[in-house]
């Protein structure tokens, strides 16, 4: 058994801007970017030889990473094992972030190439107060991600935490309903890393390396690298405070950043690093430029 993991690569449309009338096509574009990832996911192991005994052949377990990915279960299902093939591979939805969904009009459907009986399977209705798009929709969507949470054999999330938020009202953006009715085949994994990379000790990007046994005086050299990289007053006393994190409104980054001038005002240093909602974005630089007029 083999296993599979699709994951798309976000860079090549990292801060798009587009005109109102050229977002129709940049959403075509968008769909069919991910939904050509998933065909070839689902090619691969039949066609190249990934492993050192050539295919990998059927017997595959996919694991899809949120909604750009999130076509593989549903072509798994509606192309392949309805044809004999891929009957004993299975697929994992895995969630990091549900809010986004990957979301197109309805009229997007016939291009994905799928049975019109599997539209019921992609369509998600939002309800009044959230509806987009044309009138005459109903507030009606292709939602990708709802397609592949309904679909897959097992769903997981970033922590056992996350798994129960997103089955209530607080976390599921409207579709905790659907995701609660798949308890039994959901699954909440602890994030880990990597402690050979993230090693202290033998970390090459660290001014200082430090282990157990120096690590007050690994931990004060490298506040005061940073702190002279920085442009900070250089001072061991003073308490740094770090924030590294997506700078949206859903991480509560808003909350640490309505809190900088105080935390400041009380002799605390604050560095942010991360992108994100463009009004959160700015916030950081106008707190330094208070800060220090």
């Amino acid at each position: 058994m083999h296993v599979q993991t699709i994951k798309p690569c976000f860079d090549a449309y990292h801060c798009v801007v587009v005109a109102p009338l050229a977002r129709s096509v940049f959403c075509v574009v968008l769909q069919f970017r991910y939904q050509l990832l998933c065909l070839a996911a689902l090619e691969a192991p039949l066609q190249l030889p990934l492993g050192e005994q050539g295919l990998y052949g059927q017997d595959c377990v996919f694991i899809a990473n949120d909604w750009h990915a999130a076509l593989v279960p549903v072509y798994l299902a509606a192309k392949y094992r309805a044809h004999g093939v891929y009957t004993k591979a299975r697929s994992v939805m895995a969630i990091h972030n549900l809010r986004h969904q990957g979301v197109f009009p309805p009229g997007t459907f016939p291009s994905l190439g799928l049975p019109d009986g599997w539209y019921y399977a992609m369509e998600y209705q939002y309800p009044p107060h959230l509806r987009q798009g044309a009138y005459e929709e109903e507030g009606r969507s292709v939602n990708t991600l709802k397609a592949g949470i309904s679909i897959a054999d097992r769903l997981v999330t970033v922590s056992p935490g996350y798994a129960e938020e997103i089955r209530t009202w607080l976390g599921g953006w409207g579709m905790e309903g659907m995701i609660d009715a798949r308890g039994p085949v959901l699954n909440g994994i602890v994030n880990g890393i990597d402690d050979e990379d993230w090693n202290p000790a033998v970390d090459k990007h660290l001014p200082v390396k430090y282990d157990l046994s120096s690590f007050k005086e690994g931990k004060a050299a490298c506040k005061k690298a940073l702190q002279q990289e920085l442009g900070l007053p250089v001072n061991a006393d003073i308490p740094l405070i770090a924030f590294i994190g997506r700078l949206d409104y859903q991480k509560g980054a808003d909350i640490v950043l309505q809190a900088a001038p105080w935390m400041m005002s009380q002799g605390v240093q604050l560095v942010c690093l991360g992108t994100g909602t463009a009004d959160l974005e700015v916030r950081p630089s106008t707190a330094h430029s208070t800060q220090h007029s």
